[in-house]
Formats: structure tokens, C-alpha cells, sequence
């Protein structure tokens, strides 16, 4: 599956201009249609100050020789929500996130916990003070073995191809017993293929919590990428709706790459 079209959410802040500059690295590898998104709120500034700041975003989108696009989007009574960014057909999304570890803002307005919820497709969060590679030499993976576990691995495999990966740690957290025969086949299987398609491969299993276990794998194996993708209730609790998610992004030293399933527009997980 090829990378067609990526979204940048900008609120004009440094945290977003930092994810402008991290997605313009990447996409000189995945050589996608970047398109630029903006929240308007009126409160805070005109529609045509608005399109002025965009404007000279959307220059350094030209810059760097890919096609671009500019969008503004919402009114000012109402924050816009992820179903405004379905008509755009994006294949992900990056945006910025203020603040130090613990501290950290879902910036990109007050629209970006919405849509680490509920966007229609991948997310990258990327934290102002993180690092960022050009090269996504080294990924770690989230999964709680189940189906969706698969696909986001294969989509993760497909990115990796694009962004220079050489290795993935694919990491799940269980009650203490040890994963299930079930799980435990899904992760061999998920592991076995990461190997054959060219990566070098780890699995990490342990009882610990599953944002505590994340970071810290992500952290010793200084990825590149900590790679989430689930809302079931198994190994990961309720990681894109609860205070699970919410840890990650704020404390991760490094961008972070949410998936949920879709139900409308593109077929993305």
C-alpha cells in the first residue's frame, strides 16, 4: 500500500512547525501530497490572518518539491471534528504537541486529543522537545494480538519500507500469567513475518503496565517510533480512549503512531 496523501495539522505554534518539519523529512522518502490543515478560530485570530500564516507554511511545503495542498477548516463556535478531515482521504496524519514530558499540551489547537480518538486515519503525534529521525531505524510496536494487531504491523512494515526501518520490537503487555496460547501464536506469527520481510525482529513480553512497558522499551531500544494500535481491552486497556494513550503521547521521547479501525472513508486500521 503506497502513501498517497498526508495531512499536517498547524496552529501556527512551534510544535507544529516542528511536525511540518518532521512530515517534509519523511516525505522526502514516501514522496506523498502533503496537505496542510488549519483550525480556524475566530477568537483567536481572522480568517485572513489565518490564511496569511498558512500561506507562508504552505511555502515551505512547496519548497521541498512534492505536491501540496492548504486547508482551513471549522467555524468559531465549534472545534472541528475528525469526520471535517474524512473528505480529505489521508493515508495519516502528523501534528505537534507542546510542553515538556508530564507536561505536554495535545496541541495543534484544542482539537488534537479528538483526534488521536477518533481520526480516520494513522496518527503521528510528535512531541516539540522529542527527537526526530529521518531515518525510522528503530520501531516499536504495541500489540495486544488481536486482529487488528496484524494489520497494523503490516501497515508499519509498508511505512518502514518508505522511512528506513532495519528493526522492529514488537512488545505486548499481559495480566501476569503470560499472554494466552492464542495471543502467543499471533505474536509468534506477527514476529515470524516481520523477520521475513527483511527486519530484524524482538518480542517483549512482560506483566508490567502497558504505558510503562512501552516507554521503557521505547526508550532502551532509542526508537525512532513507538507504534500503537489498538482499543480492544486486552494488553493494552482502552489505549486510544483513556489515560493510557494520553501517558504515552505525554512522555514519549519520541513521535508516537496511533491506528484505530476505520469505518468510513479509506480502509486504514
Amino acid at each position: 500500500m503506497s502513501t498517497q496523501r498526508v495531512l499536517v495539522a498547524t496552529d501556527f505554534s512551534p510544535a507544529a512547525d516542528r511536525a511540518l518539519d518532521a512530515a517534509l523529512s519523511w516525505n522526502e522518502h514516501v514522496g506523498a501530497e502533503l496537505c496542510l490543515v488549519h483550525a480556524v478560530d475566530l477568537w483567536k485570530r481572522s480568517m485572513a490572518e489565518s490564511a496569511s500564516a498558512l500561506a507562508a507554511r504552505a511555502d515551505r511545503a512547496q519548497a521541498s518539491g512534492r505536491d501540496w495542498s492548504a486547508s482551513l477548516r471549522g467555524r468559531a463556535d465549534t472545534p472541528p471534528h475528525p469526520d471535517d478531515l474524512l473528505a480529505l482521504e489521508a493515508d495519516w496524519l502528523v501534528h505537534g504537541v507542546a510542553g515538556a514530558p508530564g507536561h505536554r499540551k495535545l496541541g495543534a489547537g484544542h482539537w488534537s486529543e479528538s483526534l488521536i480518538r477518533g481520526a480516520p486515519c494513522p496518527v503521528i503525534s510528535v512531541p516539540e522537545d522529542a527527537r526526530v529521525d529521518k531515518e525510522l531505524s528503530t520501531i516499536v510496536v504495541g500489540l495486544d494480538g488481536s486482529a487488528q494487531s496484524t494489520l497494523v504491523q503490516e501497515q508499519l512494515q509498508t511505512l518502514g519500507e518508505h522511512l528506513g526501518c532495519r528493526r522492529f520490537v514488537l512488545v505486548h503487555a499481559h495480566g501476569g500469567d503470560g499472554p494466552s496460547p492464542g495471543i502467543a501464536a499471533t505474536l509468534d506469527t506477527l514476529l515470524a513475518s516481520t523477520r521475513a520481510a527483511g527486519y530484524r525482529g524482538d518480542l517483549v513480553c512482560s506483566a508490567e503496565r502497558s504505558d510503562e512497558l512501552l516507554l521503557r522499551v521505547a526508550r532502551e531500544e532509542n526508537a525512532a517510533l513507538l507504534a500503537v494500535g489498538t482499543h480492544s481491552k486486552r494488553g493494552f486497556p482502552h489505549l486510544l480512549f483513556g489515560s493510557v494513550a494520553k501517558a504515552i503521547v505525554q512522555h514519549a521521547s519520541c513521535p508516537v503512531y496511533t491506528a484505530r479501525w476505520a469505518t468510513r472513508g479509506r480502509k486504514h486500521v
